[in-house]
Order: C-alpha cells, then structure tokens, then sequence
C-alpha cells in the first residue's frame, strides 16, 4: 500500500505552465482525500501567480480502490478531480467565492485475475486516448462525435 504523501502534477502548454501540489487530507474507509493550490507560472511573462487561499476555490481530488468481494469479483480504483472556478467581480478580476467547479472522475474496473501488466496495459491505453484528437474535439471543444 503507498504511503499517504503529496500529490505533484504539472500540466499545462507551451505558454503556461501549472503545477499543482495535493496535500493528503486523510484516509477514511478506503477514501483517500487531498486538497491543493494551483500556482500558474507565465512562461512568456515570467510571472508566477497562486496559490487559491480560499478554501472554497482549492481543487480536490479524491482516490479509492475497492477489492472484490463475494458478490463482485471485480477491483474498482476510482479516481475523480475537482476544480473550482472563481467569480469574477465586475472588472473582470477573480474574487474568493466559487462560481462553479469542472470535475474528471475515472474509474478503472480490474478482473480478480488480472496481472499488473494488463492493469497497466489499461492504464497506457487510457492516457494514450486522453492525448487523442478525438478526446480533444469531445472534452475540450465540446465537439459531438458524428
């Protein structure tokens, strides 16, 4: 079992570059939560900006894994992200108060049988289709597929 510790992610393009860090909240029946701050670093400007003091605004995430049981022989790991979104006030500029939250929840179901290897055969193929053309025109700009 890992050890509870900070999450790292960086994420971002060419311009913009963010790295989050998600401090582990705790652990309660198999649910492990964690908060963080979003620091943006500008890589055209050089500024650095972040991160969200409010708590309303940090984003979460949250991470499960459920083991078969006598009535499922199946493993659930269920990741889901949460990011709150900032009201702007009338010159544009965010404020403290939530306007409204984007939120990616996954969940990976595993055979009892199977190995490590088709897990992350799984894993590798999922983010593959997450870098896709095709998950870009859906998610990002909201494109139907046809």
């Amino acid at each position: 079992m890992p050890q509870i510790a900070p999450i790292v992610v960086t994420y971002g393009n060419m311009n913009v570059s963010k790295e989050t860090t998600f401090d582990p909240l705790g652990t309660e029946k198999g649910l492990t939560s964690y908060a963080g701050g979003t620091v943006v670093t500008d890589t055209v400007n050089n500024t650095v900006t972040g991160p969200a003091t409010a708590p309303a605004l940090q984003p979460t995430v949250m991470i499960s894994l459920t083991r078969p049981t006598k009535t499922s022989r199946l493993s659930k790991a269920r990741v889901k992200l949460v990011i709150p979104v900032a009201a702007k006030d009338a010159l544009g500029n965010p404020t403290a108060v939530k306007s409204h939250e984007n939120s990616a929840d996954v969940t990976y179901l595993f055979s009892e049988k199977s190995t490590e290897e088709e897990r992350d055969d799984l894993d590798f193929c999922f983010q593959g289709l997450l870098q896709s053309d095709a998950f870009f025109e859906v998610i990002h700009k909201q494109k139907s597929m046809y």
